[in-house]
């Protein structure tokens, strides 16, 4: 290549058990194309360097040597500083691959919409989840322009958006996956680096349409959406999928997903709507690896297409806090019958009181919320700004013990992050929780139903473990 002055690059490809394209096309003609294609995806710059010739004339031959993989250590895990989980939707939908599933004609896609331009125009989604505004690319690959205009129209006389600020764009044809799907959608993110959302709207219209090889169909789709989910994470944005249920009931929810069990196994969380034909009302199931698992009632408006959180019928066990309401946090004890009780195991016998005189018992989780009131205490309690500048925890001592009580163990490591880059900035010492770790307060059956404190000894007597 030096010789003809050619300036382009050469890639190696490598194909899955085959030497050539020939003898690819050979064993399996009806996958060659996906299986090509994936390779094609794969290939690897030609190093000219490495096949210089030695101090002998002997040019090495490349070879395909995998990577060792990277293994840390505990103790490298547990001090390494890791950026937080981005939050599309904070407490809500972070940042991953997710699947919404219902049946035929429910409102999936209406919902998707609302929430696409929601994430665009910065405003509330369901009327009650505040969103981290972003592009969005939608691809309604079930739709028409004309349709997809009318209810865009129909959705945004409701929705204060302002159109000519709000980043989404939209395309009704799109290939396949294996067919140039996957590598269109990986150059479309690399040129759009404020995208936050994109809707494949559905799986079926998108998905690889050839089966690679000897793969079963849990091999096929775990590994199509591997990538998705490789995607998705390497680029910090949500990547929701639409998809089907099964007309049959299952007696687990995420058996009535349309496909193998590698679909609900590959994605980071799911999002399963259910409503009964001719009824608005509507329930979400919500599960996922990052995300408390809930049941969210909904009401769907016909007039203005919108979906919106049945507030009366919200449980309140399952209830989030709204991110704009953090200023309005009143009253602390509410959530636990009792400062005494640990908030989130009202049965642990022995705890540890944190500065609010709220306990914890010695569970990891219950741990790391401890921890950041001790956190809060060296800095004063401000008010603590994520990255996208947007308020985590507003100031104050009560306000801070309530958000540690509601939000789920993601979210309290990501504002104890937060608090502990602000005690770097500031120069102060992150709290000395070492001794603290094995001291633990016992609290007897008989003061269950009263707040023990460091007055009463006859209740309460130390525990070191």
């Amino acid at each position: 290549m030096k010789t003809w002055d050619w300036a382009g690059t050469a890639y190696v490809v490598s194909l899955p058990d085959a030497k050539d394209p020939n003898e690819l096309h050979k064993r399996d003609w009806k996958s060659f194309s996906g299986a090509f294609q994936q390779a094609l995806d794969q290939a690897k710059p030609l190093s000219i360097k490495a096949l210089q010739p030695d101090e002998n004339g002997n040019t090495p031959v490349q070879e395909n040597t995998p990577t060792f993989p990277s293994v840390i250590s505990l103790e490298t895990l547990l001090t390494k500083n890791l950026s937080p989980l981005d939050w599309t939707i904070p407490n809500f939908l972070p940042e991953g691959l997710f699947l919404l599933g219902g049946k035929p004609k429910q409102g999936k896609s209406w919902l998707a919409l609302h929430m696409t331009l929601a994430i665009a125009g910065a405003v509330p989604f369901l009327e009650y989840y505040q969103t981290t505004q972003g592009a969005c690319l939608y691809l309604a690959l079930e739709d028409t322009e004309q349709r997809l205009q009318i209810r865009t129209k129909q959705l945004l006389t409701s929705m204060p958006i302002s159109v000519n600020q709000a980043q989404v764009e939209f395309v009704t044809r799109w290939p396949v996956m294996d067919q140039g799907g996957f590598t269109h959608l990986e150059a479309y993110i690399k040129t759009h680096p404020s995208l936050r959302l994109i809707v494949v709207d559905t799986w079926a219209k998108f998905a690889p349409t050839t089966k690679e090889g000897s793969r079963t169909l849990y091999q096929s789709e775990y590994a199509a959406l591997g990538k998705l989910k490789l995607l998705a994470d390497t680029h910090h944005l949500s990547l929701l999928l639409i998809h089907h249920l099964r007309k049959s009931e299952g007696k687990d929810i995420l058996d009535e997903i349309t496909g193998s069990t590698g679909i609900a196994g590959a994605v980071d969380g799911m999002f399963i709507l259910k409503r009964e034909r001719t009824e608005h009302s509507a329930i979400l199931f919500v599960t996922g690896r990052d995300i408390e698992e809930k049941t969210l009632p909904l009401t769907f408006a016909p007039t203005t297409a919108l979906w919106s959180i049945d507030r009366t019928s919200l449980d309140k066990s399952t209830r989030d806090e709204p991110v704009s309401t953090a200023s309005k946090i009143q009253d602390v004890a509410v959530l636990s019958q009792h400062k005494g009780q640990c908030s989130h195991h009202p049965q642990a016998k022995y705890v540890r009181f944190d500065p609010s005189r709220q306990a914890w018992c010695d569970r990891i989780e219950c741990w790391d919320c401890y921890r950041l009131m001790k956190i809060g205490e060296v800095l004063g309690y401000p008010t603590l700004t994520g990255k996208d500048r947007k308020i985590l925890i507003e100031q104050g001592i009560n306000v801070w013990s309530r958000f540690v009580q509601v939000q789920s163990t993601v979210v309290v490591d990501s504002a104890t992050r937060v608090a502990l880059d602000l005690c770097r900035t500031k120069g102060i010492a992150e709290p000395d929780l070492t001794k603290e770790t094995h001291r633990l307060v016992l609290v007897k059956p008989s003061t269950a139903t009263q707040a023990p404190t460091t007055s009463s000894p006859s209740h309460i007597e130390e525990h070191r473990k």
